[in-house]
């Protein structure tokens, strides 16, 4: 499942930008937020191997090959995640078990 990083979990340690972005996002798409908070929580009650790759704004530009991945709040994440590197993050996760039932967030 690919969401925004507005949604925290446990294992996140949201700074005061994520908490912003993530209050941001409930008062200007708040149907949105809500549904993909709903949507994550399903998802994480079942046995599926499932895996919830979170990004902020997303680009259309040339992003790392090597971005980063970690917890909502890791000081090493950037605002921005290109297209590119999140449909290569995505086709990983398909190939190995390293992030099954996780939600990494995802950077340039």
């Amino acid at each position: 499942m690919l969401t925004g990083a507005g949604i925290h979990l446990p294992g996140d340690h949201p700074n005061w930008l994520d908490r912003a972005m993530a209050a941001l996002i409930r008062v200007m798409a708040a149907d949105r937020f809500n549904d993909g908070d709903k949507a994550i929580r399903k998802l994480i009650a079942t046995d599926l191997d499932w895996t919830i790759v979170r990004t902020e704004l997303q680009h259309n530009g040339v992003g790392s090959k090597v971005g980063h991945v970690g917890p909502v709040g890791d000081p090493a994440h950037s605002l921005r995640c290109s297209r590119g590197y999140i449909a290569q993050f995505i086709a990983d996760c398909l190939k190995s078990p390293t992030h099954i039932r996780s939600a990494p967030k995802i950077s340039d």
